[in-house]
C-alpha cells in the first residue's frame, strides 16, 4: 500500500471511528433520559397506589352495604341520601356555607324572607297538602338559617358532583363538615356541630381508587414496554457500533504500523 493511500485510508479510517464514537455517544445519552423517563413512571404509579377517595354509605340490604363516591352534592342535598340521615353542611375556610348556584340564587331573590326562599326552592310549606314533607321544610330552613349567618359559596356545580374535587379540597383543608345533632346547639334543642371528615362521620370512609389504580398501571404497562422496546434497540445500535469501531480500530493499527515502518524506510534510505 502506497503511503499517500495509506496516510488517506488512516484518515478515513479516523474520520469514521470519531463518527461512531458521537453516535455511541448520542445514544448513550438517550439512553439515560430513557431511564429518567422509566423512573418517572415507577413514581407516577407509585403516587397512584397511595391515592385514596372518598365513599359513604348510601344503603344497607342482605348483600351488604353500598358505598358511592361522595360528593358535596351527595352530602347536602335533600333526598340525595337516606331520609334518616342527618342533615350535612359544607363550609369553605372562611365559614361561607358551600351551595349550588341555585341555592344561592333562591337565597338571594327571597331578599330575607323565609316563605319567598321556599317557596324558589319549590318547598310546600302547607301542612295539608299531599306533598307536605317536613323533613324537608326543615332541612330547607336549616339551609337558609345557615347562609344567613354565615354567608354562602358557590364554586360551581360541576364541582359539587365531583368526588375528586370534594376529597382534594377536604385533603387540603379547604373545606369543613358540619352535621345536625338533634341534642346539639346553644340550647341542646337542635343544631349543627364541625365534625372531622374522617372521624367524625361513620358514613364516610376512605378507600383505595381502584379505578384510578387500574388506570395507572394500565399507563405504567405501555410506558415501560415502550421504554423497554427503545432500550433494546438501543443497545442493539450501541453493539453494532462497538463491533464496527473495534473492526476499524484493528485496520487503523494495522494502516499505522504500515505508514510506521515506511516512514522508517524512508529515513534509512535519506540517512544511508
Amino acid at each position: 500500500m502506497g503511503m499517500s493511500a495509506s496516510q488517506c485510508r488512516l484518515l478515513s479510517l479516523t474520520a469514521r471511528m470519531n463518527d461512531l464514537e458521537h453516535q455511541a455517544q448520542s445514544i448513550s445519552n438517550s439512553k439515560m433520559r430513557l431511564a429518567t423517563r422509566s423512573e418517572e413512571a415507577s413514581r407516577e404509579y407509585s403516587e397512584a397506589l397511595k391515592k385514596d377517595k372518598l365513599v359513604m354509605l348510601t344503603g344497607v340490604s342482605q348483600n351488604g352495604k353500598t358505598y358511592t363516591d361522595a360528593t358535596a352534592h351527595l352530602l347536602t342535598t335533600y333526598n340525595a341520601i337516606s331520609a334518616t340521615e342527618s342533615q350535612r353542611l359544607l363550609k369553605d375556610s372562611s365559614g361561607k356555607l358551600i351551595v349550588s348556584s341555585g341555592m344561592g340564587k333562591a337565597y338571594d331573590t327571597s331578599k330575607g324572607v323565609l316563605a319567598d326562599y321556599l317557596k324558589i326552592c319549590k318547598v310546600e310549606t302547607d301542612p295539608t297538602a299531599t306533598n307536605y314533607d317536613k323533613s324537608k321544610v326543615e332541612w330547607y330552613t336549616n339551609i337558609y338559617d345557615a347562609i344567613g349567618k354565615n354567608g354562602y359559596n358557590s364554586p360551581g356545580d360541576e364541582y359539587l358532583k365531583d368526588s375528586e374535587w370534594l376529597y382534594e379540597q377536604f385533603e387540603s383543608g379547604n373545606l369543613y363538615l358540619s352535621k345536625w345533632n338533634s341534642s346539639g346547639g346553644e340550647e341542646a334543642d337542635g343544631g349543627f356541630e364541625d365534625v372531622s371528615w374522617e372521624t367524625g362521620d361513620t358514613s364516610l370512609q376512605k378507600e383505595n381508587d381502584d379505578s384510578e389504580l387500574a388506570k395507572a398501571e394500565a399507563e405504567y404497562n405501555v410506558k415501560t414496554a415502550s421504554i423497554q422496546t427503545q432500550d433494546k434497540k438501543f443497545d442493539l445500535s450501541l453493539t453494532n457500533i462497538n463491533t464496527e469501531h473495534t473492526a476499524l480500530q484493528t485496520e487503523y493499527d494495522s494502516v499505522k504500523k504500515v505508514i510506521d515502518k515506511n516512514v522508517e524506510t524512508t529515513f534509512k534510505i535519506f540517512n544511508a
